[in-house]
């Protein structure tokens, strides 16, 4: 899980956004709500997905103003969920290789390993290290997480960085260094680099532009 929700915080916003997908499904489109992975959510969750989730959650609004901001998150968890299906080839394909179906116990191991790297995404440990805390070796890790994850494991932690430097940008309440540091980069450089490879904009035009 990511920091701060629980199995069934995370089972219970999916279900509901299943729900409110119904009337979003067409012929033409993937079916949300009945994708083979729809009875375990948790192989489907992307590190953004992840944000826009946590947002939901954590939504600060009360009445009609907390149903239009869940109603907007629920068209941005669509968008992700679809944009990553087309990538894919379809929400009928696996979203990562499962020819080799993980065992319970392994699987769990890759999840404890997620969980980690997550909790400590601004000083995350070594590879070596993190395969060492769930009883894996380095290779059994990197395989099995990008099996599960479809994303090598430093991979996933970098589009989660950049997510949560998304995230804060557009909140405006921090500094470009202030993100940079939040997010783990010691150099502001590096950090505006790896943005813009990633979004297209550097953080400070993100910010006047959001």
């Amino acid at each position: 899980m990511a920091p701060g929700i629980s199995d069934g915080d995370w089972r219970d916003l999916w279900q509901a956004s299943r729900q409110m997908a119904h009337p979003f499904n067409s012929q033409d489109s993937p079916d949300f709500q009945d994708s083979p992975d729809s009875t375990d959510p948790l192989t489907l969750i992307t590190p953004a997905m992840q944000v826009v989730l946590q947002q939901m959650l954590h939504c600060p609004h009360h009445g009609a103003m907390r149903q239009m901001y869940l109603e907007s998150k629920f068209v941005e968890l669509l968008t992700l969920w679809l944009a990553q299906a087309e990538d894919q080839g379809g929400a009928d394909r696996p979203i990562a290789d499962r020819s080799l179906p993980l065992k319970g116990s392994d699987l769990d191991r890759i999840y404890q390993a997620r969980d980690i790297l997550l909790q400590r995404f601004q000083t995350p440990p070594s590879l070596t290290d993190l395969a060492r805390q769930v009883g894996l070796n380095d290779c059994t890790l990197k395989r099995q997480f990008k099996q599960v994850f479809g994303k090598t494991v430093f991979g996933y932690l970098h589009d989660y960085r950049m997510e949560q430097a998304r995230r804060w940008l557009l909140d405006r309440q921090w500094s470009v260094t202030e993100v940079a540091r939040r997010v783990g980069y010691t150099n502001l450089c590096a950090f505006s680099t790896a943005f813009r490879k990633k979004f297209g904009l550097s953080p400070r035009s993100f910010q006047r532009q959001g």
